[in-house]
């Protein structure tokens, strides 16, 4: 339950502003070159300009004004308040922003401002508490379409403390803020982020972006911050044929493009693609912000082994950047930034707006789902059928093959697996689950090709699998049947991954040392999520940018899940994410050199800075730091985020706490 649209009331209390801080048709040269060529949205052409704030009285441009950072300086005012004994200030310092303040902020963004009211507050006593209201929204608290609309959640909840969730999930005891924001932009335009953005640094306050919350390590959450929230930043507009600028004597790309605002959603991509004849490249799940994090990271795809990562589609972005100003970055413009926000993380170095991405002609596509399960099989037999699917990883990426499978302990009633005579009820089964074998281009009969050499070694070793071939005449309803709706809001859980690299496969040795890992690593209390792909640099057409070199040699991602009950004890959660993170170390010494995946990962990874951005790491913070001297950005494990820590209320990894710099 939130304010504004949310139930409740605007929080403004119509404080007088005087001249307006918004400019509609801005005069602003430093954002935009002759060459760059899309049109903004009319959202973006919504800004506040240099020549605008320039005219701001002195008490406004104490909250709004622009930052210098060429300078070290601020443009409009050099009233900018400093941290709290190192920390970044929070509700209850004497600097906190007054109830008047943030009503002037409110009526400046033109009512988008939202005072945050955990959605589940409904459940405990207190002026909110509603049982119908509880008892509707627990039962869809972890649907993907729901969890999009609200401002605040988080995917994984842990991230947030735990502190205000349905009783019947987690009960929390009562309902505090914990890990949210204290309040939330709205955004709607360009303008209204500039002013959040602005008035975050001014004030030292934690500044939190997030899209749709999509996010395993909690970056779209924080205790005492401001969030911008772009989810509705959703204009379209397709491209026939793109003209851009060249790079270093490199041909533009003049295939179709889409340009697409920040909020837009896999599926809405998918369908405005889909309606034009052309395919975008994106991640499987449905209701992720494709625009935002995802992108920014790297984003993989089914299509990756086509067409590379997600990020090496971009041409264009609009970006707020830590100053303020709203700027286009492009190969020319603003390029040190171009090249960062392409793969080297969401939430770091600015707030994008919309993206123009490249988009391919549209193809067929041949999916495949199929199980197999080892309840009376000697576990030696079961894990040679996934051998055998394994060894053929190299020439089905060459083939533009993806593909998504689970290893995973299943419940099965039946009889017991001791064989005990004359008992029955449920068991524990061993079981390999192919999500879709996704095969762009090719038909049923092709595809069917690819797969003998597995089905053939299944025969042969008398495992019985469930095999179901579909040939679709577009790729768009070969994603959209495939890929199940990914729940959110699921309690006790934490991922770790590892990127492995072709050579695993291509050394005899190393191979068989591999595949021992992986077997080894599976256990009873978790599992593992598998994606076969290779997105090259030559499949992403030899683009120069921050993506984690890693990618470049990798055909599997794997990610294992560790779970804990609902009930443990902080010290034995603890215990179980600091085994987690040891037990991942062989599949790290299997794979020097290589790294994981910043956005699916640990977020105790070790040497994260190594493991998420590789050799880019350095060039990254350089950027990072000529670009938001003031650290007005911060994500956890994002680019320079080494210098901060979240001191948490429980000394759990996640965002309920003060954000303050290390040391302090």
């Amino acid at each position: 339950m939130l304010l504004n649209e949310y139930g409740a009331y605007f929080f403004a209390l119509g404080l007088a502003l005087g001249p307006s801080l918004v400019q509609s048709s801005p005069r602003n040269v430093y954002s935009r070159a002759a060459t760059d060529t899309q049109p903004l949205f009319d959202y973006e052409k919504k800004q506040i300009s240099m020549d605008t704030a320039n005219s701001w009285s002195a008490d406004d441009a104490a909250l709004f004004g622009f930052d210098d950072i060429s300078t070290n300086a601020h443009s409009v005012t050099n009233s900018s308040k400093g941290l709290r004994n190192g920390c970044k200030i929070f509700p209850g310092d004497p600097e906190w922003p007054s109830d008047d303040t943030w009503a002037k902020l409110n009526q400046t963004l033109e009512g988008v401002l939202i005072k945050t009211v955990p959605r589940a507050s409904v459940c405990y006593a207190g002026a909110n508490y509603d049982a119908t209201s509880c008892a509707s929204m627990s039962k869809n608290w972890t649907n993907s379409y729901d969890f999009r609309e609200d401002p605040v959640e988080m995917l994984s909840p842990d991230t947030q403390g735990l502190t205000c969730q349905p009783p019947t999930l987690y009960n929390s005891t009562s309902c505090t803020l914990g890990g949210y924001p204290v309040y939330v932009v709205k955004a709607l335009n360009a303008a209204q982020v500039q002013l959040a953005v602005n008035f975050a640094r001014n004030n030292n306050i934690r500044l939190v972006i997030r899209n749709t919350g999509h996010d395993f390590l909690g970056k779209s959450g924080g205790a005492g911050s401001l969030s911008i929230w772009t989810h509705h930043m959703k204009d379209t507009r397709f491209i026939p044929q793109y003209s851009g600028p060249s790079k270093n004597g490199i041909a533009p790309w003049t295939g179709a493009a889409v340009k697409v605002g920040s909020g837009i959603q896999a599926y809405e991509l998918y369908n405005f693609a889909h309606d034009n004849n052309v395919m975008a490249v994106g991640g499987e799940a449905q209701t992720v912000g494709v625009m935002g994090g995802y992108i920014q990271g790297g984003g993989h795809s089914p299509l990756s082994s086509m067409y590379g990562m997600a990020a090496d589609q971009v041409l264009e972005m609009e970006i707020v950047t830590a100053d303020g100003r709203f700027v286009t970055a492009s190969p020319s413009s603003n390029q040190d930034l171009f090249w960062a926000v392409r793969g080297g993380g969401g939430s770091t170095f600015g707030v994008v707006t919309s993206v123009t991405v490249k988009v391919h002609p549209s193809i067929p596509a041949t999916s495949v789902s199929l199980v197999f399960a080892a309840p009376l099989k000697p576990k030696d037999t079961f894990w040679a059928g996934v051998r055998a699917y394994f060894d053929n990883f190299p020439a089905w990426v060459d083939a533009g093959i993806y593909s998504y499978f689970y290893i995973m302990p299943i419940s099965r009633g039946g009889p017991r697996v001791d064989g005990s005579a004359g008992k029955s009820g449920p068991m524990m089964i061993d079981a390999f689950m192919l999500r879709s074998f996704m095969a762009p281009n090719k038909t049923a009969a092709e595809t069917e090709a690819l797969l003998e050499p597995f089905t053939k070694k299944l025969e042969s070793l008398g495992i019985v699998h469930t095999k179901n071939v579909k040939y679709y005449n577009t790729y768009f309803e070969a994603w959209k049947d495939s890929f199940p709706l990914e729940p959110s809001n699921l309690y006790g859980e934490a991922p770790g991954s590892r990127l492995f690299p072709r050579k695993n496969w291509e050394d005899h040795d190393l191979y068989e040392k591999t595949f021992a890992a992986i077997r080894k690593s599976y256990t009873p209390d978790r599992n593992i999520l598998f994606l076969m792909l290779s997105p090259t640099l030559a499949r992403g057409g030899n683009p120069d940018n921050a993506v984690n070199p890693a990618w470049r040699d990798t055909i599997l991602h794997a990610t294992q899940t560790i779970v804990w009950p609902a009930n443990a004890s902080v010290e034995d959660k603890k215990a179980v994410r600091k085994r987690f993170t040891e037990e991942l170390q062989p599949w790290r010494d299997l794979t020097p050199g290589s790294g994981a995946y910043l956005s699916e990962a640990d977020r105790n990874e070790p040497d994260w800075q190594e493991a998420f951005y590789g050799r880019n790491y350095e060039r990254l913070l350089g950027i990072k730091r000529k670009l938001d001297p003031r650290e007005v950005f911060f994500a956890a494990t994002g680019v320079g985020s080494d210098g901060w820590e979240v001191r948490s209320e429980s000394g759990l990894p996640d965002e309920n706490g003060r954000l303050c710099r290390v040391g302090s």
